[in-house]
């Protein structure tokens, strides 16, 4: 294994280490004494301080290689992260050693009167926490009842286009129909009057006919007599 493998490892090792005394610290500032939660969050701040040391050696490795270089950045925020954390734990300690040493100083009275402010916040917020999700609860209901009357308006418009375009169709049916039924009219109309020139025609056909049958009788009995 490289030198610069070997220092990662190491990183790691004191991040998971510092992890791991923040999260004892927390644990132990609820039940334990001051001074047993600093000594924890001391080893933490070690095992930060360590992994700095670590993580100096490998920037300098890192430098001419993009992967490695993203690899430290990411190591940097890591340990900015624990380091906002202990002193975010650090800071709760000493709140809570100030509230020890206040509640030792107050009388009987005043420290009766201090839990119950304390029992009265708590309950406070837990009213506050629940009224919050009954807000966001209605909230999500209202947003949901406005999805849906979007969702039947859209439903609705898409409906009248519908008929809109079925409607033109059927007016367009209905000009056409009306258009045939014209047409046919007019056809019968031709075709009566075609009808009615075609009897005329063969009046006058006859007519001309039994004409010259009497002019051709004429002339043979004509030839005949004379």
């Amino acid at each position: 294994m490289s030198s610069y493998n070997s220092n990662v490892e190491i990183v790691k090792d004191k991040i998971d280490a510092a992890k791991s005394a923040l999260q004892r610290a927390q644990q132990v500032s609820r039940r334990s004494s001051k001074s047993e939660t600093d000594d924890i969050l001391a080893e933490a701040l070690q095992a930060i301080k360590d992994c700095q040391i670590e993580l100096n050696k490998i920037k300098g490795q890192a430098q001419q290689d993009p992967t490695r270089k993203l690899q430290c950045n990411q190591f940097e925020d890591t340990v900015k992260t624990l380091i906002k954390q202990l002193e975010q734990v650090r800071a709760s300690v000493q709140k809570k050693e100030q509230n020890r040493l206040a509640q030792q100083l107050m009388s009987p009275e005043e420290r009766e009167a201090e839990i119950q402010q304390s029992e009265l916040n708590q309950a406070m917020q837990q009213q506050a926490s629940y009224s919050a999700a009954i807000l966001q609860e209605r909230e999500q209901k209202f947003q949901g009842i406005h999805q849906d009357i979007t969702n039947i308006r859209e439903m609705s418009e898409d409906v009248n286009t519908m008929l809109a375009a079925q409607t033109e169709t059927l007016t367009f049916a209905e000009d056409n129909t009306f258009n045939a039924l014209h047409s046919t009219e007019k056809g019968t109309d031709n075709l009566k009057q075609a009808n009615k020139w075609d009897r005329k025609a063969r009046k006058k056909l006859c007519f001309l006919f039994l004409i010259i049958l009497l002019v051709v009788a004429a002339i043979v009995i004509f030839v005949v007599v004379f």
